[in-house]
């Protein structure tokens, strides 16, 4: 255990040291590039094109990002005014927050302004009515500014989405390999991830860039998996302390780490190595939630040493707690108590304005609830039975996937009750997590009745 933590601290301290220096590499960029780029991409109709590229256009036209990216393009033009010189290391780690002076000027229009402006109007910050520099979007600056000096966004973008598409597909076939009963059932994960997610289904590039990081690392780790020889259980908990800290690279961005801890439960239940499901695999479980929250609320924790020393100033830190405190408190700025059961309600309620009005997205996220709750009521049930006809098999291999299952699924609404006030806040910015829950649903579903022949109860019980 205490080598186990020792290696885990190694792991962070040196993955959070690359990802500062990678960061500050990227705000070096020219900025003259960036705007360019940005304002050649308005001037051709690149932005803001279409809500639905894919269908509107085709997959080769040039017009493919969507109005789902707006906060994205707005951050990313906005992001590169207000950024101070003085100390280019400290205001690469530094993330920051917005705050525009005038409400009804929406973010949007500042980015075309921005774009549109000459250098000595993006120097004058009363022109943009923002009072502290906005948000630094890391994982988008660090991947998307180093190419953006040899691409065109729209190239990013296409990029970024085809190559996020294709990892999860590599994953489905990384699991087919593993275990094809497992592997059928993970379309139904698959399937509504595509349909139901903003991120992919859009084709932006904002959220996309953190999903081709967790894509990337899972990959990676059922690669692990997949070797012709044993992995050490002490190498696979450092990659798991890794892939911690390298989501929390890109931890400003979206639902990635709620993606990353369903799939840790996923894969230690459901791709368990000795093909056999039993306590075991939930202890896996809980050991790899434990080195993976270490890898990532460690790496805030070392990022935050690093402004610390660079600034001198407890200023960061106290900034820090404050935002912390302030998401997971009870109360929203109304006043108002944020009831625990009611946010995670309002999170289905409020996708219909997440699906752009599609709704087959909205049809497939609120199906999944009343499915789920048939499916833990009816599992309960057979369980039960299972446990009066004495079939330990069939009971303790069912249970461990019906609790896996529940663990695969509570990564959703326990980040919804944890961080009540930050979820009532941006009820249309964190519902997209909704499809890790839809798709745990429908993959369960799929999972129970390529399996159900192997829990029903046998003529000849063994003896108990």
């Amino acid at each position: 255990m205490k080598t186990n933590l020792m290696l885990a601290i190694l792991v962070t301290a040196v993955t959070t040291l690359c990802y500062a220096f990678l960061l500050y590499q990227a705000d070096k960029t020219d900025r003259v590039i960036v705007f360019e780029r940005v304002a050649s991409a308005y001037a051709d109709g690149q932005l803001l094109a279409s809500p639905i590229p894919f269908y509107t256009y085709g997959l080769g036209s040039r017009n493919n990002l969507s109005g789902i990216d707006q906060l994205g393009e707005s951050f990313f033009a906005l992001m590169f005014m207000y950024q101070g010189k003085e100390r280019p290391f400290l205001e690469s780690l530094l993330s920051g927050y917005y705050q525009t002076v005038d409400t009804n000027l929406p973010s949007t229009e500042m980015a075309k302004r921005c774009v549109a402006a000459s250098p000595e109007q993006r120097a004058d910050t009363s022109v943009w009515k923002v009072v502290y520099k906005p948000r630094q979007w890391h994982g988008l600056k660090a991947v998307v500014l180093p190419l953006l000096q040899y691409l065109e966004w729209s190239q990013i973008t296409w990029l970024i989405t085809i190559s996020t598409f294709f990892l999860f597909a590599l994953i489905l076939a990384q699991i087919m390999f593993l275990d094809p009963k497992v592997g059928l059932a993970y379309i139904g994960f698959t399937v509504p991830a595509f349909y139901c997610s903003s991120v992919l289904f859009f084709g932006g590039i904002t959220y996309s860039v953190s999903l081709l990081a967790v894509a990337c690392w899972g990959a990676a780790w059922l690669a692990l998996r997949m070797l012709p020889w044993p992995v050490s259980r002490r190498i696979e908990l450092m990659f798991i302390t890794f892939g911690g800290t390298w989501l929390c690279f890109f931890f400003q961005q979206g639902g990635e780490k709620i993606y990353a801890f369903s799939f840790v439960a996923f894969v230690e239940v459901f791709l368990s190595q000795d093909r056999t499901l039993s306590s075991k695999n939930l202890q896996r479980v809980f050991q790899s939630w434990f080195y993976f929250l270490f890898g990532f609320l460690g790496s805030i924790f070392f990022k935050h040493l690093l402004i610390l020393a660079v600034s001198g100033s407890l200023a960061p830190l106290h900034e820090l707690i404050t935002n912390i405190l302030y998401r997971v408190g009870g109360t929203n700025d109304a006043g108002s108590k944020v009831d625990i059961f009611n946010i995670v309600y309002a999170q289905f309620h409020w996708y219909g304005i997440a699906a752009y009005g599609i709704s087959a997205i909205f049809d497939i996220v609120n199906t999944s609830v009343i499915v789920g709750t048939v499916l833990a009521a009816a599992v309960s049930v057979w369980l039960f039975i299972l446990k009066l006809l004495r079939q330990p098999e069939q009971f303790r291999e069912l249970g461990t996937a019906f609790v896996g299952f529940l663990l695969v699924l509570a990564p959703v609404p326990l980040r919804y009750m944890v961080l009540r006030n930050h979820s009532d806040i941006h009820l249309f910015f964190v519902s997209r997590y909704v499809f890790v829950f839809a798709g745990t649903v429908y993959f369960f579903l799929i999972w129970l009745a390529l399996r159900a022949k192997d829990f029903l109860p046998h003529r000849h019980p063994a003896a108990v």
